[in-house]
């Protein structure tokens, strides 16, 4: 969302009541960022861009330089679809879980990662970087709860960390690494918004940011309860039988 060329505000919140806390889920939890400065010039083209997309018609309009601010932090806004040659977000996802030395903190509603982010949470747990994933247990739709935790146990077994949280929806999008650089956005960790859905993501670098994102992280793990990888394993045979079955489609969704 621009107001006046002089604010944005990008996230995963969308507009709607459940987005307001007003949902049958419980509060929704979700994390947006606002933006000021020379950077929102970028959404300012972004949104051009997909109104000739969507419309066919090209607007005249001229996008001011927006104001100067002082004391702000460095950013990039890094926009990705299915019109273009690279699958940004997906690059950047990449490059911070493969560049991680320490710490990885992730929080995502829908987890249906690729076999290249799968491999690379694996990886980093293996090679000793702390691996902590968040995910909601009760999603907006079932269905890809239980795809999610068809990837769970390989990632379990090499050593990620894995939280559900039990209050609500978590609807946040964010990647933290070694404390240093984050991203946020529209983005999920999800084969749809990779390849098929138009997302827009911040990468982040700045302390005041970045604090601010661990603080939140934490403050959400201590309403999430932590995953057990023999508790997982030894889960009803029907539910192995489910989730054999649901593993199939998950590259449609």
């Amino acid at each position: 969302m621009n107001v006046d060329n002089e604010v944005v505000f990008s996230g995963g919140i969308n507009i709607g009541n459940e987005y307001l806390g007003e949902s049958s889920r419980g509060p929704w939890r979700d994390t947006s960022i606002e933006i000021r400065g020379p950077a929102i010039k970028q959404f300012a083209v972004l949104f051009e861009e997909a109104w000739e997309r969507t419309t066919g018609s090209h607007r005249k309009n001229e996008i001011p330089m927006p104001k100067q601010v002082t004391g702000g932090e460095d950013l990039n806004v890094i926009p990705s679809g299915p019109d273009t040659d690279w699958n940004a977000i997906h690059t950047l996802y990449l490059s911070m879980l493969n560049g991680a030395k320490k710490l990885i903190r992730i929080q995502t509603p829908y987890f249906i990662p690729d076999e290249s982010i799968l491999e690379a949470l694996k990886v980093a747990a293996l090679r000793g970087v702390q691996v902590h994933l968040m995910i909601p247990r009760y999603p907006d739709a079932r269905y890809l709860y239980w795809v999610a935790h068809t990837y769970v146990g390989e990632i379990l077994r090499a050593g990620v960390h894995v939280h559900e949280y039990t209050i609500g929806f978590l609807h946040t999008k964010t990647i933290i690494v070694d404390d240093e650089v984050a991203t946020v956005g529209t983005c999920n960790i999800d084969i749809r918004s990779f390849r098929l859905d138009f997302e827009v993501n911040i990468l982040a670098t700045g302390r005041k940011t970045i604090r601010h994102l661990i603080d939140d992280f934490e403050n959400d793990m201590r309403l999430c309860e932590e995953m057990d990888y023999l508790t997982y394993i030894n889960r009803p045979i029907p539910d192995r039988i489910r989730d054999s079955i649901v593993r199939l489609v998950a590259p449609l969704l």
